[in-house]
This record gives C-alpha cells, structure tokens and sequence, in this order.
C-alpha cells in the first residue's frame, strides 16, 4: 500500500477514533454510574406526554439493566460468541518478516505499540484489581491461588486460567495476523478483544456480577498478550512482565560489564524495550487509579479506544519497514 493510501486511512481513523473519545468524555463528564441512575430514579410526570415517552424510555433503560445484571453469565456468552464472529474475519494471507528486532527498520514502531498495548493492560489490570478484586493480566498468582482453593474457592480462579487461555486458543485457530499491530494493519483479532473489554465493562456497569466481567477481561488480556507472543522478529509481552524484568536486568548487567571492561557493549534495542513496556504498564496502573477514583469502571473506556485505534491500524505513527522500502 502507497505510503500516501496510508496516511489518508490513518487521517480517517482518526477522525472515527477523535469522535469515539468525544462521546467518551462526554460521558465520563456526565458522571459514574449512569445507567443505574437512569434506572433507578423516579419521574414525576406531570401528566403530559412528553412525561410519559420520558417514562416509557426510562423503563426500558431499567428493563435492558435489569435483564443483562439478571443474566450476566448469557450476557457475557454472547459478547464472546460476536468476539469470535469477528475474529473470523482475519484474512488469510499474512506477512511475516521474520527479522531479528535489532535489524528491524520499524524498531520505533515496534517499540511504541508494545509500550501502548502494555499501557491499556495495566489500566484493565488495575481496575480489575481496585473495583473488582482480581488480576486478570498476569496469572501466577492465580495459577497459585487456583491450586491452594482446590475444593473449596478455585472455580473463579480456574475462570480467569481458563479465559485467557481461550483467547491465546483463539489466536492459534484462526491464524491471526501477529505483525498487523505492528503495521498499521486492520486487526480483528485485537478488535475483539477491544469488544470484550466493552462487553465485560457494560455488564458491570449495568449490574451484573463481577465474574463474568473479569472472564472477559482475562479472555481480552489473553488474545491481546498472544498476538504480541507470536510477533515474528521476538516473543513479546504486553501483560505481564517476570520475564522482562530477568532479561532487562541481563541486558543492563551485560552492559555494565562491556563499559568496565572496555569492551564493544552489546545492543540495547531489546533492554530498551523492556524497560519502556514495564514503565508503561506502571503508567497504566498510576492513570487507571486516578481515573477510578472520579469515575468508577467505566474508565475502561479508555484502554478500550486505544485497542480499538490499534486494531483500526491508526499505529504506529512511525513509518514500517514496509513503508519505507516502497518509498526507497
């Protein structure tokens, strides 16, 4: 595709992504927890009509609430049934480089959506954790808690394994595109996993109960984390970090070492993306925190238009390698 073919989508996105955050803020700036004030709230009428069309919506509003916080479990089914549907629509044909990052002339690019992807993974994790009570990031510890509750408290655990193990599954069954993100590729996978986010945050808005929210979210953390581990050039991360933590601390250590010595010191391509994905996914905890405080869950509606802008293949802002072989 013509570098010029791409600016223009991107230019077009970004006007759906610009109206997208408008009607977000708008809403935050309306306040937490509309939808249960809607339903909840008396009307008076007057005894004109136009009180009782307000009625009528108002009851509606109340009877939708109602009917998902009343079948949250069927609500969140059919969330990952149209989560699927969508991924199905992944094309077939890929392109997969297949270069070592260091070599890669999308290094910035590279760097910048893995930084981003792991900034919208720490919010959701830590508002999972502040108004929920759970981590469906990172799952050692639950892995660990499953294991200890055998008998007695391990079903919600074995839930969130379980949902993330189904979005990775998804990844592999449909073949998706791992370099999409990468490339400012429309992506349906991560799109779906932008739709999770959205369903499980509604069914919590609405009322429902906390586990299928969290399923959710694991299953959207899980297909998320799963494209970045099949990229091509390396295994990346944008959920959870041990790992990145043993090989920074190994990239610096070896540097150290080189300046020292005065040897030739090695290449920090990989120490530097570690580095930046862990402050990110920091940043996304301090940031989901702030928010919460004023509005509740619903800043899950952030995380969510980032993904959707990434899965729109609005990023990276930095030419490919791609792009800039045609340009040569």
């Amino acid at each position: 595709m013509p570098v010029g073919a791409v600016l223009h989508r991107r230019r077009g996105t970004g006007r759906a992504v610009l109206l997208a955050a408008c009607c977000c803020c708008a809403y935050l700036l309306h306040g937490p927890g509309t939808f249960q004030t809607v339903a909840q709230v008396p009307v008076q009428s007057s005894g004109l009509d136009t009180d009782a069309d307000i009625i009528d919506e108002v009851s509606f509003s109340a009877q939708l609430g109602q009917l998902v916080a009343d079948n949250s479990e069927l609500s969140a089914a059919a969330v990952l049934l149209l989560c699927f549907l969508v991924s199905m629509t992944e094309s077939k044909t890929t392109t997969l480089p297949g270069v070592a990052l260091e070599k890669r002339g999308d290094y910035n690019g590279v760097l910048f959506m893995n930084g981003l992807l792991s900034l919208t993974s720490g919010m959701l994790n830590a508002l999972a954790f502040l108004e929920l009570g759970a981590t469906i990031a990172h799952h050692t510890g639950n892995m660990t808690h499953w294991g200890r509750n055998w008998g007695t408290d391990s079903f919600k655990f074995g839930c969130y394994l379980f949902f993330y193990l189904l979005g990775g599954g998804v990844v592999g069954f449909i073949k998706s595109d791992s370099e999409a993100v990468f490339a400012a590729r429309y992506s349906p996978s991560l799109l779906s996993s932008t739709i999770a986010v959205l369903g499980g945050t509604a069914i919590s808005m609405l009322g429902g109960k906390p586990l299928p929210c969290l399923a959710l979210w694991s299953f959207s953390q899980g297909l998320q984390n799963c494209l970045c581990r099949k990229f091509s050039s390396m295994p990346l991360c944008s959920t959870h970090f041990t790992g990145y933590l043993s090989d920074a601390g190994h990239g610096l250590g070896s540097w150290v070492r080189a300046k020292q010595s005065g040897e030739s010191t090695p290449n920090m391509k990989k120490t530097v993306l570690f580095l930046v994905c862990m402050f990110s996914f920091a940043l996304g905890g301090f940031i989901a925190k702030v928010g919460r405080d004023s509005y509740g869950i619903s800043v899950a509606f952030l995380p969510a238009l980032l993904m959707a802008a990434v899965a729109k293949g609005l990023f990276p802002v930095f030419p490919t390698e791609e792009h800039q072989t045609k340009k040569k």
